[in-house]
């Protein structure tokens, strides 16, 4: 179902060493991101429907859908920051009456996604 929306949250116990670096109790792996955090949404859809008139139900004249939304944020101690952000597909279908182009945007299918935004700093 697309319509559900999930946020996991993964809250792992840490120890701090004698000089401030968390430490996984498990692994004793030196963790270096002071904050971290990654949001995925399966996929998004938005519809601008058209009242002109309250006597008739609106009509649909433009749907945008996205797939495949991954968000990821970590911050270090050292002020390293890393932000990515990936979209996996896109489409923007117009459905205006007799419409030249039904489909104004649309991305394959393939195994890159349509958008991947990486910064670091």
């Amino acid at each position: 179902d697309k319509s559900t929306k999930v946020i996991l949250f993964d809250l792992k116990q840490t120890n701090l060493n004698e000089s401030g670096v968390s430490e996984s109790p498990s692994s004793g792996d030196t963790e270096v991101a002071a904050v971290s955090f990654q949001v995925h949404i399966p996929g998004l859809t938005i519809s601008m429907i058209d009242n002109v008139s309250d006597s008739r139900p609106g009509r649909e004249i433009l749907l945008v859908s996205s797939d495949g939304w991954s968000i990821f944020f970590s911050q270090t101690r050292e002020a390293y920051h890393e932000f990515e952000f990936k979209l996996s597909t896109f489409q923007i279908d117009n459905f205006i009456h007799a419409a030249e182009h039904p489909v104004l945007l649309h991305s394959p299918l393939v195994t890159e996604p349509f958008l991947h935004l990486s910064l670091v700093r």
